[in-house]
């Protein structure tokens, strides 16, 4: 039987021998680059609006081809053609980069493909695609030879485009739906929109024509792509990345809980990493390294909130919470036990022992499942005397934001409630879903 739960409120803990340890490393942010600034500016200075066209114009500068509009003022033509000069420095970076990541992306899909279904034709095409390039591992070791050498040769447009998208990350220029509201102009409106990769501008001539060095030929038979699924920019497509794994955090980890917190955090960040991909690795093959900062600045700012609690003692609620652990092992085995029981005394109705046995663990289980229920209220109470503290300190925005949309915790409170409405006890069909998990 588990313990009362009075002996475990006594106890007190630091807050920060709650703090997970991740696992792994990530990307860090860019460093400065002259080309672009980084001060905040009143909306209507021009070089506000700059940085802003810069944000909306780079949503896919690593796309192997660009999509473009003809700029619509004199501003968004000057700052059009800054970003397509620096891009065209990087085009044999983008096209070196993206196929690597293509190799290993595919690589990864033919080592994981199910294999009851290696027999399929999608199956032989990955491995015809694959394998066509000869030598993998010296494919890749050309490739990131090449990288490194285009990294030396062009670090000044490698800058510039890193430090607009840390720019909108510090200083959110732009809006999510504003970048998607242009993303949706410039396809509607793409000069480069040929549906034959090989008939698509380079980027020197997307120079020419926007500059007017080059007249834009008319080809009405050329029709546009039509759009295959919901494809999204890569900014909206981190946005929500960056929604989803700190919702992800927030509701998932009980910073009560210490093991295995690290790695619960890790597996989410894994899952969206495998979920995006998945639909957007041949369009954007680049996206890791974007989402591995976005995971770090959201891991970032989920331990800030936590180093804000400090050296606090407080009650140790997890403690009857890990009673209540034990409690739920203990009414299954009870239940387990029960059907096991009843099974026997239909087979042998005269043996009093049996029904004896069965009697007995029936009210057993009757016993700890009232046991809980005090659990449950109790840890609910303690774990409301820990936020006063934290509120009296002026701590509570960040506790709250650890703790206020927890699954686990917020459970507990409904649990608590239905019991309040029913007489202080859990309807079964409650038992059934505690009892099944």
């Amino acid at each position: 039987m588990f313990i009362t739960p009075v002996s475990c409120v006594n106890n007190t803990y630091n807050a920060t021998q709650v703090q997970n340890k991740y696992a792994q490393k990530f990307y860090g942010t860019a460093n400065a680059a002259d080309t672009v600034s980084f001060s905040g500016k009143p909306q209507q200075d021009p070089e506000f609006q700059k940085n802003q066209l810069r944000v909306l114009l780079t949503q896919d500068y690593r796309a192997n081809k660009l999509a473009v509009k003809m700029p619509e003022t004199e501003l968004e033509k000057e700052v059009l053609l800054e970003v397509l000069k620096h891009r065209k420095n990087l085009d044999k970076y983008v096209r070196c980069r993206n196929e690597k990541m293509k190799i290993l992306w595919d690589f990864h899909d033919y080592i994981t493909y199910p294999e009851d279904k290696k027999d399929s034709p999608e199956f032989k095409e990955l491995e015809h695609d694959l394998f066509k390039r000869g030598n993998l591992v010296k494919v890749l070791d050309n490739l990131n030879e090449t990288l490194a050498q285009e990294e030396k040769k062009h670090r000044a447009s490698l800058d510039y485009f890193k430090n607009i998208e840390a720019m909108n990350d510090n200083y959110q220029l732009v809006k999510v739906n504003a970048l998607e509201k242009f993303w949706r102009q410039i396809e509607k409106n793409n000069i480069n929109s040929n549906p034959d990769p090989k008939q698509k501008y380079k980027t020197e001539q997307l120079i020419d024509i926007v500059s007017g060095k080059m007249p834009l030929p008319e080809n009405p038979e050329v029709e546009k792509p039509k759009p295959t699924g919901a494809w999204k920019p890569k900014k909206v497509i981190l946005a929500e990345a960056r929604e989803k794994y700190e919702k992800f955090l927030r509701e998932e980890i009980n910073i009560y809980r210490g093991a295995n917190q690290g790695e619960k955090a890790i597996q989410g960040q894994r899952k969206l990493v495998y979920n995006i991909n998945t639909t957007t690795s041949e369009k954007y093959p680049h996206i890791e390294s974007d989402l591995s900062r976005v995971f770090k600045e959201v891991r970032d700012k989920y331990m800030r909130q936590k180093a804000i609690l400090g050296q606090t003692e407080i009650f140790a609620v997890e403690k009857i919470w890990e009673d209540m652990d034990q409690g739920i092992t203990e009414m299954k085995n009870a239940l387990q036990e029960i059907a096991e029981l009843q099974k026997q005394s239909e087979e042998n109705p005269e043996d009093k022992s049996i029904s004896d046995s069965l009697e007995l663990t029936k009210q057993q289980l009757a016993e700890t499942k009232k046991l809980w229920i005090e659990y449950l209220i109790f840890g609910n109470q303690y774990e409301q005397k820990n936020r006063d503290m934290f509120v009296e300190m002026g701590k509570g925005d960040a506790y709250d934001y650890l703790t206020g949309i927890c699954k686990e915790i917020l459970r507990y409170k409904e649990l608590e409630k239905i019991c309040n409405e029913n007489n202080g006890e859990l309807p079964e069909e409650e038992w059934a879903k505690l009892l099944a998990a």
